[in-house]
């Protein structure tokens, strides 16, 4: 009842049935197990939301330093007065190389990098799981393995099957799943970078050629014979063993393909001209590094002709989407630690008969909207306490922001609850008090005090003073 699992197997066709039963105990473990995971997950978010926010803020001064300390120079020719400068040029690109593909493919290109892409068709493993709660608190697991064939760029290891023994071919007759090991693939996908590449007399090392994106595909020629190999996969691939559709380059048949059948796809660089901003080394190019943030480096690269402003303005807004992703993950990651580290009640109510299920995820998915309505906050604090910690010098004008708005608030907080006296000298009108007698009304006390009452003290008239002469009517 407390601990224990047990399998039983069953098979449905090409499909094998495996029903697991978990004990309460056995799920009450797991999920205490989840909980200290959860833990670890809930103080990790703190970390990286932190120390994104110090990155953020030390690769936006490295690129403003840069901003700051870059020279314009001409595509040819190199000036050594600039050597370990930071350098801005806007080139097209020269030199570069010519692939080919061995075995008389009938594909080559002249670019940057050549990639080509392989993918075989191979069998596939699809789990599917169905839960159930039963009123012992135990949970029965309905897991379906089935089987099927795709096409894969990377080899898929039949090994790990549940049942290899399974697997359905076109006929209906179940036959044992087994992919061709690495060894066995003739071609495997790759990518190749053309060396001695320059723009203008400056060479570009492998690490700026790694930054270019955009490619178009790269039609092969088709040799008009075509003798498929009755080994699959063909132990090489070669112009007669091989058939074209498109671009694409098939051994086997496109339409009805067997495990172990190829197609291979090429491309190239599509970019004619570049503009790079790094350091100048001899007549190539190294990484830039900040002289005010240690450990900081810049090295930018921009397909076309790009001036120097757009491209730090580019490489800020790609700073900036960073931060934003990190903090978004940062809180996911907050989010999903306090729902682990909740996960237990979930389990608890599971015991309870008949409605102990449903008691169950109405308890997860209120620690899931706890969780939310906990995280962000937290997040939000998280982020303003490190970005004023890595801002020094908008602590001093933030914390006395913070205190006018506090002392604001208080202020009319006071004012509002305080009630004026009413205005002296005014008589309120009478009332009657509970035994119908009529009060008497108080006494009238002028606001403002007059002269005072007679007799006045006489003063002398001052010397020399003479009274006018009287006047007859």
């Amino acid at each position: 009842f407390f601990f224990g699992m047990d399998d039983r197997d069953t098979f449905s066709g090409g499909d094998a049935v495996v029903q697991s039963r978990q004990s309460y105990g056995s799920k009450l473990a797991d999920s205490c197990i989840a909980s200290i995971i959860g833990i670890v997950l809930f103080l990790s978010s703190f970390v990286l939301l932190w120390w994104n926010e110090g990155n953020t803020l030390y690769m936006m001064k490295a690129l403003e330093e840069a901003q700051d300390n870059v020279d314009e120079v001409p595509c040819r020719p190199i000036d050594p007065a600039n050597n370990k400068q930071l350098v801005h040029i806007s080139c097209d690109l020269e030199n570069l190389q010519t692939f080919k593909e061995p075995n008389d493919l009938g594909v080559s290109a002249t670019a940057a990098f050549f990639r080509r892409h392989v993918e075989m068709y191979q069998y596939a493993e699809d789990v599917q799981k169905e839960e159930r709660k039963n009123n012992d608190g135990s949970t029965t697991t309905t897991t379906t393995y089935s089987y099927r064939t795709e096409w894969s760029p990377a080899r898929i290891r039949s090994e790990d099957f549940r049942y290899p023994d399974t697997c359905v071919e076109h006929g209906g007759r179940c036959v044992h799943c087994r992919n061709p090991a690495l060894n066995e693939w003739p071609m495997v996908s790759s990518t190749q970078y053309a060396e001695g590449v320059t723009a203008g007399d400056f060479s570009l090392s492998k690490e700026l050629l790694q930054k270019l994106t955009s490619s178009e595909p790269v039609q092969p020629v088709d040799s008009g014979v075509y003798n498929p190999s009755q080994i699959r996969p063909p132990q090489s691939i070669t112009g007669s063993n091989t058939h074209v559709i498109g671009s694409i380059v098939y051994t086997g048949n496109s339409n009805r393909p067997k495990v172990g059948d190829m197609r291979i796809s090429w491309s190239q660089s599509s970019v004619q001209a570049v503009s790079v901003i790094a350091q100048q080394q001899g007549r190539g190019f190294v990484s830039w590094r900040s002289t005010t943030r240690k450990g900081y480096t810049v090295m930018l690269l921009d397909e076309g002709m790009v001036d120097a402003a757009e491209m730090f303005a580019r490489a800020m807004r790609m700073n900036n989407l960073v931060a934003w992703v990190l903090r978004l993950t940062g809180f996911v990651l907050m989010v999903f630690g306090i729902t682990l580290v909740g996960k237990p009640l979930g389990v608890v109510a599971d015991i309870i008969p008949f409605f102990g299920s449903m008691i169950g995820e109405v308890a997860m998915l209120g620690v899931a909207m706890l969780a939310c309505v906990i995280a962000f906050p937290l997040s939000v604090i998280t982020i303003c306490l490190a970005w004023v910690w890595y801002r020094p010098i908008v602590l001093v004008p933030f914390v006395a922001s913070m205190a006018f708005l506090m002392y604001f608030l208080y202020y009319f907080n006071n004012r509002r609850g305080t009630s004026l006296p009413p205005p002296t000298g005014v008589y309120a009108p009478p009332y009657q008090t509970y035994d119908g007698a009529q009060p008497s009304a108080p006494a009238y006390k002028p606001q403002f005090q007059g002269p005072p009452p007679p007799p006045y003290q006489p003063q002398p008239p001052p010397q020399g003073y003479q009274p006018p002469p009287a006047q007859g009517y």
